[in-house]
């Protein structure tokens, strides 16, 4: 075929030649039409079959059996085997004719059964439209080295609830010439269970020409014949050697027969109710007495009927027990059914049940953001853990001022989810609570998690000050700044001032405390005698809020002027006749040879100093004193005209502002300017200073601090009243009122506990309110 294929290519060839030499006259044609002819290829390759006992066959699909490596299909017409030993071998299926495509392959199923022990050899003929091939197989047939040596055995007939031993039953010889290692025993289907091993089974040796005895019992479970296979495993070829085991199930008492219905997993519930269903498949009543359970678990299963139950011939009963368990995991027990019947009085029945969980939770079941300017957005995350031991899904739900982008999400067993969550900000101050509800889909669990906190508008408060100043002179004027807010203010810059009018020093940014007071020295410094009136504009942050505060000056021309002023001063807690002075400095144009007499009033915070027979008042929160002088001689450049004296007290601030809010001469020719000072409280809170308990009419003192556990908070009052003791967080917020009740005076001590009120790890503020005087202090909850 191939030598006229190549003939019929080589005239194609030659043929234009041949043509191109006849006279140039004759008439020629060219055709549109673009031809070929192309050769199909064809391709097999050897077969090695691989090993086959000796009286058994082997099946093994080939690969690739012939391929097209051609560009053009091809038809393959047939196969054959020939050969010394073609006997051996043949075709399961595959067979053609089929038609090849271009680059494609056929696959065949192929058998070989040795006739002999060895190789065996052949040649498969693959015969093609293309060409014929001609392939090698071959195949060893192998001497089997283990037989069973009783093909079946037979129990016969055992009466249903008995059993039937065969004893030293001869079940397989080593029929090699080599010892053989027996690896282990099998009993397997079609019936595994009514036939089982007394002894002889596992791993043992086989030696050349030797036979295996075993002990073999049979007790049925039904009426009827069943089968069952004793399979022995080797290492060699056709392993496992297998021997039949038959019997037959007859009745003739009373006998049970009882199954487990199927025990669902518990996954969303701790109980669940199941059933076992006891049949009596004998000829007779039979009397079940009492059920029980055994085992490891036995207690998370309990029985729900009333005994004694009778049950007919051929009849069942369904009886309920429970399965009630809050642990994770598989567990098992042993059902011992209490019968009267032969052979046995207890039937036992192996359970296995399971509880899987899905517990889902979350650490952050409150997040506090704390206090923050209107319509600020806020960032946080919150972490969503599946405790359970099976994976689930959540949907997600909040409420109109939480932004979650994921609705729905599913978490593995054990594993955690953090989802980013946005406040969209509130424009109206107040406390805000905002809930974020996580619902699993299985078992419709919930967990909700509370976004709290509080928008507000950070404020602080000033009075206009008025400065009157000799024109060419400068006076300066302390201007005081409260913060009535429940945060920390800071005034980043400093207001834009021109002159007459400036600063003093460079106090910003200036940081006011919550609730506490700051102040700036304002100097007045007229050129003319205009009087001018300025606006100061305070920025402060956070939340970037403008205060204004007015500033007037007012010059004079004078020959006369005196400047009242209060130093500023030191004094410790507990100090006894510690005295404020009032002093006088005059310029050096006045002359006075008569006696003055002035009246003077100072306001400071109450809590800082208490005045010894001074003249007094306390007006919302500050002390307010009046002193008076008269024969005063301004006899030098300074001269002190009066002081007030007292006790330095436990101040709710380590610093008060000392301010003359009026003075006057008996003298209107005589002009006064005032300076205010300040009074700093040195030792607050402090435990080492004794002396306090004899003279301050309130103490308190934290020991230890910080804690981790417990401190006890001691005080002692001077005299009979309501006490109120509470536990405030660094936001302001009031944390917990540790005592509220009227006390006799004398020592008091209270136990405040971290864990009973949940304290997380941070500072806050005892604060001790007593008799109109209030004691704050500092606790650090370190865990």
């Amino acid at each position: 075929m191939k030598r006229i294929m190549k003939t019929l290519l080589l005239f194609l060839i030659l043929l234009p030649i041949a043509f191109s030499s006849v006279d140039a006259q004759l008439q020629s044609d060219v055709s549109d039409s673009v031809w070929a002819i192309v050769m199909p290829m064809s391709a097999s390759h050897d077969i090695d079959m691989g090993q086959a006992l000796l009286g058994t066959s082997k099946d093994s699909v080939i690969i690739d059996i012939v391929s097209n490596t051609g560009s053009w299909k091809f038809r393959v017409d047939s196969v054959y085997f020939r050969g010394t030993d073609a006997i051996a071998f043949g075709f399961v299926s595959g067979l053609p004719p089929y038609i090849l495509e271009s680059g494609t392959s056929r696959s065949a199923e192929l058998v070989f059964k040795p006739v002999r022990v060895g190789i065996h050899n052949a040649e498969l003929v693959i015969i093609t439209q293309a060409d014929t091939l001609i392939q090698k197989i071959t195949g060893e047939g192998v001497q089997p080295q283990l037989q069973a040596a009783a093909d079946i055995i037979d129990f016969g007939l055992v009466t249903l609830g008995g059993s039937k031993d065969t004893l030293g039953a001869i079940t397989i010889k080593n029929i090699g010439n080599l010892p053989i290692l027996i690896t282990g025993t099998k009993h397997n289907k079609p019936n595994d269970v009514d036939f089982t091993t007394i002894s002889g089974g596992g791993s043992f040796t086989l030696q050349p020409d030797s036979s295996h005895k075993m002990d073999l019992k049979f007790k049925p479970s039904d009426v009827g014949r069943t089968s069952g296979t004793l399979e022995f495993y080797y290492d060699g070829l056709g392993s496992p050697a297998v021997v039949s085991l038959y019997g037959e199930g007859v009745k003739n008492l009373p006998v049970i027969k009882a199954n487990i219905k199927e025990i669902n997993n518990l996954v969303c519930d701790n109980q669940s109710t199941n059933m076992v269903e006891i049949s009596n498949i004998g000829n007779s009543i039979l009397e079940i007495t009492g059920i029980n359970f055994n085992g490891i678990n036995k207690s998370d299963f309990e029985i729900n009927e009333t005994f004694p139950v009778d049950i007919a011939p051929d009849s069942s009963k369904i009886i309920n027990f429970n399965f009630k368990t809050s642990s994770i995991g598989e567990k098992s027990a042993i059902m011992e059914i209490k019968r009267i019947a032969d052979p046995d009085s207890i039937y036992t029945l192996d359970i296995i049940a399971r509880k899987d969980s899905i517990s889902i939770y979350s650490n952050d079941s409150i997040i506090n953001f704390g206090v923050f300017c209107p319509n600020t957005l806020r960032d946080t995350l919150i972490t969503i853990k599946n405790t359970g031991n099976l994976p689930t899904s959540c949907d997600i739900s909040t409420t109109s001022n939480l932004l979650i982008n994921l609705n729905h999400i599913s978490i593995d067993s054990n594993k955690s989810l953090q989802i980013p969550v946005r406040f969209n900000g509130i424009a109206q101050n107040g406390k805000f609570n905002e809930e974020i509800t996580v619902t699993d889909s299985i078992c419709n669990r919930i967990v909700k998690i509370n976004i709290t906190g509080e928008i507000s508008t950070p404020a602080i408060q000033a009075d206009n000050i008025s400065i009157k100043a000799k024109v060419g002179w400068y006076r300066e004027s302390q201007l005081i700044i409260k913060n009535i807010s429940g945060w920390d203010v800071t005034i980043a810059n400093a207001p834009i001032i021109n002159p007459p009018f400036s600063i003093v020093g460079n106090p910003f940014p200036m940081l006011i405390p919550k609730y506490s007071q700051s102040a700036i020295t304002i100097r007045y410094s007229p050129v003319d005698n205009t009087p001018l009136t300025i606006q100061l504009t305070f920025n402060t942050e956070p939340c970037n809020v403008n205060y204004l505060v007015d500033i007037a000056g007012t010059p004079y021309i004078s020959q006369v002027e005196t400047l009242i002023w209060l130093p500023d001063t030191t004094g410790n807690i507990g100090t006894t006749n510690f005295c404020i002075p009032l002093k006088v400095l005059k310029d050096t144009n006045l002359v006075l040879d008569v006696p003055l007499s002035y009246k003077a009033e100072i306001r400071y915070d109450a809590s800082a100093f208490l005045p010894d027979n001074i003249n007094s008042i306390i007006e919302s929160g500050d002390r307010v004193i009046q002193l008076s002088g008269d024969s005063i001689r301004l006899s030098g450049n300074v001269t002190e005209i009066g002081n007030f004296c007292g006790t330095v007290m436990l101040a709710n601030q380590d610093r008060t502002f000392l301010r003359i809010t009026k003075f006057e001469w008996n003298n209107p020719n005589i002009e006064r300017n005032t300076k205010d000072g300040s009074l700093t409280v040195a030792g607050l809170c402090q435990r080492t200073i004794s002396k306090i308990i004899s003279f301050s009419p309130l103490l308190m003192e934290i020991i230890p601090n910080p804690s981790n556990e417990l401190s006890v908070i001691s005080y002692k009052l001077s005299e009979e009243g309501n006490v109120k003791l509470t536990l405030v967080s660094c936001l302001g917020q009031e944390v917990a009122v540790l005592v509220n009740e009227n006390q006799k005076a004398g020592e008091h001590s209270y136990q405040l506990s971290v864990m009973s009120y949940q304290l997380s790890s941070g500072i806050y503020d005892v604060v001790l309110t007593a008799n109109g005087e209030v004691v704050n202090c500092m606790l650090r909850v370190v865990k």
